[in-house]
C-alpha cells in the first residue's frame, strides 16, 4: 500500500487486490475543486467502476487525508469479502447463493469472478435468464461478443418477454456494428416495456450509426423523426443523461 502526497490540496491513496491471479487496483483521490472523495477500482490500467462522497469542506491537512484512507479502506474491505466470500462457497452446491454471488461481483465489476459463479451456478441446474444476462454481460465486458450473443439468446428462450436481455442482445448486435439486428433488438425490449429508456437511447443510437455506416436503407427511413422522438421520449423518462 503507497501514499503520493502531490500538493497540499490534492492527495491519493492506492491499494492492490490480488484475486485468484488476477491484480486490481484501488485508488482514492482527494479532489478540492470538487469537494468530493473520489475511489476507483482499475484492472490493467482500464477504469471498472467509481464512487465519489463529498466532505466537509472545513476539513484540512491530516483529517481530511484521514478521511481519504477510511473511505479507501472501507471500499476495499468490501471488495476483499465478497472475493473472500467464494472462497468460502467454492464447494458449497447453493445454486441460487452461487448466482448471488455472481449478481453482487457484476454489481463491482469484477467480470471474471462474476462470470465463473454464474457458470457454477448454471452447472448446479439453475435455469434463470437473469443468469444468462449477468453471464452474457460479463463476456461482453470481456470483449467476446459472438458468446455474450449466444448466452442473452439462452437467456430469452428461458423468458422472452425480458426487455433486458433484448436490450443485452442488442447492444452485443451494436458492438459488432450489426445496426439491422441490433434496432429489432432494441424495438422488441420496447415491445416489452416501452418506457425502457435505455432501449430508447440505444435505438436512436443504433438507427444513426446506420447512417454513417450505410448499411440499411430502411432504417435510414424518416431518420430525423425517429431519432426526435426517441430522444423526447427519452428526456421525458429522465430528464438528464448520465
Amino acid at each position: 500500500m503507497s501514499e503520493v502526497l502531490r500538493t497540499l490540496e490534492s492527495y491519493d491513496h492506492r491499494s492492490e487486490i490480488l484475486s485468484s491471479g488476477t491484480k486490481y487496483y484501488v485508488q482514492s483521490s482527494l479532489i478540492p475543486s470538487q469537494r468530493v472523495i473520489a475511489t476507483s477500482l482499475f484492472h490493467e490500467g482500464s477504469l471498472l467502476t467509481r464512487q465519489q462522497a463529498e466532505y466537509d469542506g472545513t476539513l484540512a491537512g491530516e483529517p481530511l487525508r484521514a478521511l481519504v484512507r477510511r473511505l479507501h479502506d472501507e471500499y476495499r474491505a468490501r471488495l476483499v469479502s465478497l472475493l473472500d466470500l467464494r472462497e468460502r462457497l467454492k464447494k458449497d452446491v447453493d445454486a441460487k447463493a452461487h448466482l448471488r454471488l455472481g449478481e453482487a461481483l457484476f454489481k463491482q465489476r469484477f467480470h471474471r469472478e462474476a462470470m465463473a459463479e454464474v457458470i457454477r451456478a448454471i452447472k448446479l441446474g439453475l435455469e434463470d435468464a437473469g443468469a444468462y444476462s449477468i453471464l452474457g454481460n460479463c463476456l461482453l465486458a470481456l470483449g467476446d461478443s459472438e458468446k455474450a450473443m449466444r448466452a442473452f439468446q439462452k437467456g430469452l428462450e428461458l423468458s422472452p418477454g425480458y426487455a433486458d436481455l433484448h436490450n443485452d442482445l442488442g447492444v452485443a448486435h451494436l458492438k459488432t456494428e450489426r445496426c439491422r439486428e441490433a434496432a429489432l433488438c432494441f424495438e422488441r425490449a420496447l415491445e416489452c416495456n416501452r418506457y425502457y429508456q435505455a432501449a430508447l437511447l440505444n435505438l436512436a443510437i443504433t438507427l444513426a450509426l446506420n447512417v454513417v455506416l450505410k448499411q440499411d436503407y430502411e432504417l435510414s427511413r424518416d431518420l430525423r423523426t425517429r431519432v426526435r422522438r426517441l430522444l423526447e421520449l427519452n428526456l421525458q423518462l429522465r430528464p438528464q443523461i448520465d
